[in-house]
């Protein structure tokens, strides 16, 4: 499996959206149109969470995932998943980040 480093964050950032091609052996996208989509991650030996995603370009295989506000310091990682009930599973490549702590989250107007 792939691993790709998405960087150095600190706590109170939000990251642009990260978008995820699904593709198949020979890397031609993969179509994930009426998909389910989903983004799961875990910071170091915590638990898993699991959030919902969205199809960004379904023909295309791009499914992006909307960040939240990174609250706490630590070691992540995390993998984008597509699928169907009728057992239809995909999961991309895994990706690992780091949050470090802010000297101070500032107050934004």
């Amino acid at each position: 499996m792939t691993v790709t480093s998405l960087g150095q964050f600190v706590v109170g950032e939000r990251p642009d959206p990260l978008e995820v091609t699904f593709k198949d052996a020979d890397g031609v996208p993969i179509d994930i149109t009426g998909l389910e989509s989903w983004f799961s991650y875990q910071r170091q030996d915590d638990p898993p969470v699991v959030v919902a995603a969205a199809i960004a370009d379904g023909p295309g295989g791009v499914l992006r995932h909307t960040w939240t506000d990174f609250t706490t310091a630590g070691l992540y990682r995390g993998e984008a998943w597509v699928g169907t009930s009728a057992g239809v599973k995909r999961a991309s490549q895994r990706y690992t980040w780091r949050v470090k702590k802010a000297l101070l989250v500032p107050t934004f107007a």
